[in-house]
C-alpha cells in the first residue's frame, strides 16, 4: 500500500522544510532587522529557538526511524539537516561564500529531496529500479535549484545590501547573474 509511504514522506517534506527555514531565520536575526524584513525567530528566546530546532529536527528525521526499511532514507535526512545547518550557522555559513550558497541550497532544496522521495517508494513499495538510472533527474534537480537560489539572490539583493551580506550577486554581479541563468543554467535545465 502506497498510503503509509506517502504519509511518510509528507511528513518528512514539512518537518524538513520547516527547520531549514526556522534555522536559517534563527541566524538572520541581526541581517533581516538590518534590512527591515520580518523573521519570525526573532519573537522567540534563545531557548525557545533551539528548542524548536530540535523538535524540528527530530520530527524530521522520526518518519524514517518507524521502519527498518527507510535507514538508507535516515542518512539523506540526516544529510539534509547537516546541510542546512552549514548552510546558516557561522563560522562556516556557507550561505556567505561564493559559490558555497549555491550548491548546498541546491542539495538541500532539490537534490536530497528528490533522492529521498525515490528511495522511498523503491523501499516502502518494494519496486526495483537501479538509482544510477536516476543520475539525469539529480543533475537535472542540481541545475534547477542552482537557478532558483541565482533567482533568489537578485531578488535579495538590495535586501542584503542593506543588511552587509554581499552574496554571489554582489560579487559576480546582477547582469552577470543573470547571464548565468539566462545562458547556461536554464539552457542546461530544459535538456
Amino acid at each position: 500500500d502506497a498510503w503509509p509511504t506517502l504519509l511518510l514522506i509528507t511528513w518528512w517534506l514539512f518537518s524538513a522544510a520547516s527547520f531549514g527555514y526556522f534555522i536559517n531565520d534563527s541566524f538572520d536575526i541581526e541581517k533581516d532587522a538590518k534590512a527591515h524584513k520580518p523573521n519570525f525567530s526573532s519573537k522567540l528566546c534563545k531557548p525557545v529557538r533551539w528548542l524548536v530546532a530540535l523538535v524540528l529536527a527530530a520530527s524530521s528525521l522520526a518518519p524514517w526511524l518507524l521502519d527498518g526499511r527507510f535507514m538508507p532514507v535516515l542518512y539523506l535526512a540526516v544529510a539534509q539537516l547537516l546541510l542546512f545547518l552549514l548552510y546558516s550557522v557561522p563560522p562556516i555559513r556557507l550561505k556567505d561564500r561564493l559559490g558555497g550558497a549555491v550548491v548546498t541550497d541546491s542539495l538541500y532544496a532539490q537534490v536530497i529531496p528528490v533522492a529521498v522521495i525515490f528511495a522511498s517508494v523503491r523501499l516502502g513499495l518494494g519496486l526495483q529500479f537501479p538509482i544510477w538510472a536516476l543520475l539525469p533527474l539529480f543533475i537535472w534537480a542540481l541545475v534547477s535549484g542552482s537557478r532558483y537560489i541565482v533567482e533568489h539572490l537578485i531578488r535579495d539583493y538590495h535586501h542584503d545590501h542593506k543588511a552587509g551580506t554581499y552574496s554571489m550577486v554582489h560579487r559576480i554581479t546582477v547582469q552577470r547573474a543573470n547571464e548565468l541563468i539566462s545562458y547556461a543554467l536554464f539552457p542546461i535545465e530544459l535538456i
